[in-house]
């Protein structure tokens, strides 16, 4: 039991640091999109300006 909980615990964990370090490698560019204003314009509510930087330039 300790071995599928304790690796079920480092999947979450690593997931966690995954998503973590997607919205910064997004963020970061000629242009610094703030960690918030990046998961804003990911949800659909950012404006124009890092909405095309996010979506034409960075996530093509």
């Amino acid at each position: 039991m300790k071995s599928t909980t304790k690796k079920g615990s480092s999947i979450i964990i690593a997931g966690i640091v995954l998503v973590v370090m997607l919205v910064l490698a997004i963020g970061i560019g000629s242009v610094y999109i703030s960690p918030i204003d990046t998961l804003k314009t990911i949800f659909g509510h950012g404006n124009d300006l890092t909405s095309t930087i996010v979506w034409d330039l960075r996530i093509p």
